[in-house]
């Protein structure tokens, strides 16, 4: 139906409002009665805002007809038609956010399983589950499944090596405080070490170079530090590993592997180690640094 009005009459307005009304109350029930879904709900929402739409021509046409004050008392009917239009919208608003709801909630925990399932088989425990953000585009609709589960498993290697990063920086730092004794402030660096952050291999950097300082600047350090050097190269153990390695000619081999290995050397064992990868590049073996 139409909304008819009685321009400039003073000092109010006359028109059908409330029979308008009735009907806009009778349209926006019938929608307020239909089982809505997140899916079913798109052409109600549809039909709401072009209600709106035609009220607000409606209401820029006539309120320019009036004098002051009739266009205050055209705008107070105007108002209680678009509350009538704002309460529809409220519902199909809600149906959205809450099936939205249970779509992010599913896909949480669907994501969060699979992140359990992966790092059962590397080097991590299971708090890591917390470290790893789902971000806002997962839940897209249109995210890609391959790609969301590409994203987690890169961020769970870098977790790894965090991680691995975490275990060699507290191992290193706990065996420097046993040798320098309370000179050393053991918990300032171990406050600083963060099991899944990427500050770990800085922290031991800076561990050790407290620790060259304090060799130098305190005698009774430098003393103690002398006396397990002596310890350790009276007690020092030399074992020579021999394996054979057949050279292979590129043009006849069937190609290669890539196999990951973390290797933890002493700094006495830097140069023997350092051999062992020159040998194993000349019979065809190579390595990188990670």
């Amino acid at each position: 139906m139409d909304l008819n009005l009685a321009p400039q009459t003073l000092p109010t307005v006359d028109g059908n409002f409330e029979q308008y009304k009735g009907e806009l109350i009778k349209l926006v029930d019938s929608y307020k009665d239909k089982p809505l879904t997140e899916e079913t709900v798109a052409p109600v929402k549809s039909a709401l805002r072009q209600m709106r739409t035609t009220l607000e021509k409606m209401e820029s046409t006539a309120v320019s007809a009036y004098f002051d004050t009739p266009k205050k008392i055209l705008k107070a009917k105007f108002a209680e038609l678009y509350s009538i239009i704002a309460e529809g919208e409220g519902k199909v608003d809600a149906v959205i956010a809450e099936d939205t709801r249970k779509r992010n909630e599913a896909t949480a925990e669907r994501l969060t399983n699979y992140i359990k399932s992966k790092i059962a088989g590397m080097k991590l425990e299971p708090d890591v589950v917390d470290y790893v953000v789902l971000e806002k585009s997962y839940f897209n609709k249109t995210a890609k499944e391959i790609e969301v589960l590409n994203s987690i498993d890169q961020t769970l290697v870098q977790l790894e090596k965090n991680f691995v990063s975490y275990n060699r920086a507290t191992k290193k730092i706990e065996k420097l405080a046993k040798e320098l004794g309370p000179a050393f402030d053991v918990a300032r660096f171990l406050y600083g070490l963060s099991k899944y952050e990427d500050c770990n291999d800085a922290i031991a950097s800076l561990a050790e170079e407290e620790a060259e300082r304090l060799i130098t600047a305190v005698p009774e350090v430098a003393k103690k530090q002398q006396q397990v050097k002596q310890a350790a190269v009276s007690d020092v153990v030399i074992k020579t590993v021999s394996v054979d390695f057949t050279v292979i000619d590129k043009k006849k081999s069937k190609g290669s592997d890539d196999m990951v290995y973390i290797f933890t050397v002493p700094k006495e064992a830097k140069k023997n180690f350092a051999d062992l990868i020159r040998e194993l590049k000349e019979v065809g073996i190579t390595s990188k640094k990670a």
